[in-house]
């Protein structure tokens, strides 16, 4: 008895089977990927990483972080807060600079460098949308330490460049309408002296009137030099050591009101000698 066996049969029976395997690896790996979305999904909105992106968040809006919320992304998010760090140590250093400065002028040009130096390292295209949220983050932090700054009463209790100068012309006007007004005094009683006075002894009072106005001058120089002095030394010690955020501005301001005094007083109570005779002519005015 001659069997014969359907070839087309079992050729089928191997497409079917080998069709169904396949679709068996494909709803696996299928399957696999969904299951990996869903895994990214969960740990990347976990409660965890929802607070590190809150606590982030707010540090880029220009706010200052507690240890606690430090802390906490320092365990969860290393690199964030590796750039925090860095962002803060900027904010620390320009914020003792505006400390150090003599004026509010200067604390404006610290802003308005600090934003320059952000600007130049931002980038562009893709390198500047990479960073952005950390362009962000520096941007809000330097205007925010700037802000806060000039709010307090330190700050308000600097100079104005513009007062600083004015107050050095008047003292400058008031010392040269001094000067004029001494030397019509010196006119007036050089008509009422003794017209036997020697022209030795004229010269000889002559010669204190002058040594008289140019010390007036020599305090005012001395004075303006020391300040000059005390802001280029106060500014290299700051530079010398900007991590130092509780360090205190020098005291470099001139008592222009003793200083006014003083100039006054030499010249209400100076005395010229004549030589010769050792007669005192009074020089009071």
């Amino acid at each position: 008895m001659n069997l014969k066996i359907d070839k087309s049969r079992g050729m089928e029976f191997h497409t079917v089977t080998s069709h169904k395997e396949t679709s068996k690896k494909t709803d696996a790996k299928l399957i696999s990927a969904e299951q990996l979305q869903i895994n990214q999904f969960r740990e990347q909105n976990s409660p965890q990483k929802n607070r590190a992106k809150q606590i982030f968040y707010k540090f880029r809006a220009g706010q200052k972080l507690t240890a606690e919320e430090l802390d906490f992304i320092a365990k969860e998010e290393p690199g964030t807060y590796r750039q925090i760090r860095q962002i803060m140590q900027e904010r620390q250093m320009m914020e003792a600079q505006m400390e150090a400065a003599e004026t509010k002028e200067e604390v404006a040009a610290i802003r308005l460098n600090e934003m320059t130096k952000i600007q130049a390292t931002m980038g562009e295209g893709e390198q500047a949308a990479a960073q952005a949220e950390t362009t962000m983050a520096r941007v809000n932090q330097m205007d925010s330490a700037y802000k806060e700054y000039t709010a307090t009463v330190e700050y308000k209790d600097k100079e104005d460049a513009k007062s600083r100068a004015e107050e050095k012309r008047e003292i400058l006007e008031e010392l040269k309408r001094q000067q004029e007004t001494y030397s019509d005094k010196i006119k007036e009683k050089a008509e009422e002296t003794d017209q036997t006075d020697t022209p030795e002894e004229s010269d000889s009072a002559a010669e204190e009137i002058k040594k008289t106005a140019e010390n007036a001058n020599k305090i005012l120089e001395e004075a303006y030099d020391l300040e000059d002095d005390k802001k280029v030394k106060s500014k290299k010690k700051t530079k010398r050591k900007t991590k130092r955020t509780d360090q205190q501005p020098m005291n470099t301001s001139v008592d222009y009101q003793a200083l006014r005094q003083k100039v006054r007083g030499m010249y209400h109570t100076e005395k010229g000698s004549s030589a010769g005779n050792g007669k005192e002519v009074d020089l009071s005015l």
